[in-house]
């Protein structure tokens, strides 16, 4: 799994701007991790709750920590809404939507678009092994309240650069089956195409979950890793100018 370290606030001004010390890969247990990416303190607030119901729960599989996760994603967004129900009209959300019909209905209409409306700008990943399932599994959710399993594809990306991030992975042929090694390159090159986005920054986080365990890469090892792919894509931009004049030769 790979990340930037872009730090996005969403409120009052959008503002986004990198720092090292800006962690997006949360260890859940040994070998399951989440990712995320959007606004920085929401997302940290929802995986705090998800680490809060891990801790009393039984999961017994990387689906079942997903699910724990989304449902921490649902408890972070109705705590919203209570606290502003509470704060403009003294009411709680399971009071207003028990009681609606004893309720002004332009009140009604105000509050039920702003319930429709909230939108929580954040994307999670769940990935890992767990259980005696060792084979490893991929959950992604985001404000609609589904949790899609991404194991046919072997891969999710997320955030703004997602799409620049996913053609790549595609070019490269990227599956469940692919190897570390094979997957490692695949990742950083679209890590590195989806730099192309404003939204996402050049530095980055390396977790790799390996025999049952979570291991996430020192900055001097992810530091060492980045040259040598640096020295990977030099090569290959001179070897494709080659090609460039050879072609332009035979024309």
């Amino acid at each position: 799994s790979i990340t930037d370290k872009m730090l996005t606030l969403g409120e009052p001004v959008r503002t986004a701007y990198e720092i090292s010390e800006n962690n997006k890969i949360i260890p859940l247990n040994d070998s399951v991790v989440a990712l995320f990416a959007g606004d920085v303190i929401h997302a940290n607030e929802i995986l705090q709750v998800a680490l809060k119901n891990l801790s009393s729960a039984n999961p017994e599989s990387v689906r079942d920590i997903a699910e724990i996760v989304n449902g921490s994603f649902t408890q972070h967004w109705q705590s919203i809404i209570t606290n502003v129900l509470q704060r403009r009209f003294q009411i709680d959300h399971q009071t207003f939507m028990h009681n609606q019909p004893k309720f002004d209905p332009d009140l009604v209409k105000q509050v039920s678009q702003f319930i429709a409306n909230l939108r929580i700008a954040v994307e999670i990943i769940v990935a890992g092994t767990h259980g005696e399932d060792s084979n490893a599994h991929i959950y992604t959710m985001d404000h609609s309240g589904s949790v899609v399993s991404q194991d046919s594809i072997g891969y999710a990306c997320i955030g703004s650069g997602s799409r620049h991030a996913t053609l790549s992975l595609i070019e490269n042929e990227i599956s469940s089956q692919s190897s570390l090694s094979k997957s490692l390159l695949s990742l950083l090159k679209a890590k590195s195409r989806a730099e192309y986005d404003p939204g996402v920054g050049s530095l980055c986080d390396i977790v790799i979950i390996k025999n049952g365990a979570y291991s996430q890469k020192s900055q001097t090892e992810v530091d060492i890793i980045l040259k040598e792919f640096k020295k990977h894509q030099n090569r290959l931009k001179k070897s494709e100018q080659k090609v460039a004049t050879a072609l332009e030769n035979l024309c």
